[in-house]
């Protein structure tokens, strides 16, 4: 998979918006019951998160970007697991 081996991915999201990220993990909400895809977005250089359902036209892409393995400072989602 595209977390395993580090490489980014472009899509489509929310039916429109074109991102570029490097994935780092999915995690699901517990409490809603809806998986996220969490990564570095290429194209602002931040942390996002994006809802898988929302998610399509899925592309490897040559862009890349190094994202550290300890991001939980970031993740304040507590009903995640």
């Amino acid at each position: 998979s595209a977390i395993d081996k580090k490489k980014s991915i472009n899509f489509e999201y929310n039916g429109s918006k074109r991102e570029n990220i490097t994935p780092y993990k999915i995690k699901e909400d517990l409490y809603f019951g809806r998986q996220y895809l969490i990564g570095f977005n290429i194209s602002n250089s931040r942390l996002s998160i994006f809802r898988i359902d929302k998610i399509s036209n899925v592309e490897k892409s040559d862009i890349y970007a190094e994202i550290s393995d300890d991001i939980s400072k970031y993740c304040w989602c507590v009903s995640w697991k």
